[in-house]
């Protein structure tokens, strides 16, 4: 596996506020390619009222601010290699997802904590396992497309421990994400030394 990306992105406030755009706005930052999927995760950090949000990008490929972003601006970024993961480490973990179960075609936020945490423990196996874990309080981000109309996505924020089991499918959760909703900013599963 090649190196993945970690970049701290900063969108004024007119981006900010349009969590649609969230998406359009960060895949300015690779070029040209109308043809490629995407290969990027991402999450807001922080966001001000007035000012605009701090956002954790992860990425196949650098980013590049292009001469026409006026509303993106590019803090910091790195390259970050996850080949020396181990079978049994533990790691420190941080994810905002939207947690939902499908019923009759729909997604359904799960808001029970229990629920979520059943969620959680499924989609890390048999790459990982909880060891500790905390749930925030969830988030309703609101979102208005263009024709379509309004529309809605609840999330929830995981921290704590968890152990390696398969370094390979555990790379593969980190560098896909996890769950629905990825070009809202969900999904990113970051890791850090315990």
């Amino acid at each position: 596996m090649t190196n993945l990306y970690l970049s701290k992105v900063h969108f004024d406030w007119t981006i900010a506020q349009q969590p649609y755009c969230w998406h359009q706005q960060l895949w300015t930052l690779f070029g040209e390619r109308p043809t490629a999927s995407r290969d990027f995760l991402y999450r807001v950090e922080h966001m001000q009222i007035g000012v605009g949000a701090r956002v954790l990008l992860q990425s196949a490929l650098p980013p590049q601010i292009s001469a026409t972003s006026s509303s993106l601006t590019l803090l910091a970024s790195k390259a970050v290699n996850y080949q020396g993961v181990q079978p049994q480490q533990r790691l420190r973990f941080y994810l905002t997802a939207n947690v939902v179960k499908k019923l009759q075609g729909n997604r359904i936020p799960l808001i029970k904590e229990a629920q979520k945490l059943n969620w959680l423990h499924r989609k890390l196996t048999p790459a990982a396992v909880l060891q500790d874990v905390h749930v925030r309080q969830s988030e309703t981000r609101y979102f208005y497309k263009n024709a379509t109309g309004a529309g809605k996505i609840v999330t929830s924020t995981f921290e704590g421990i968890l152990q390696v089991q398969h370094p390979q499918q555990f790379i593969q959760l980190i560098t896909c994400g996890i769950g629905p909703a990825k070009a809202f900013g969900c999904g990113l599963l970051s890791v850090a030394p315990y």
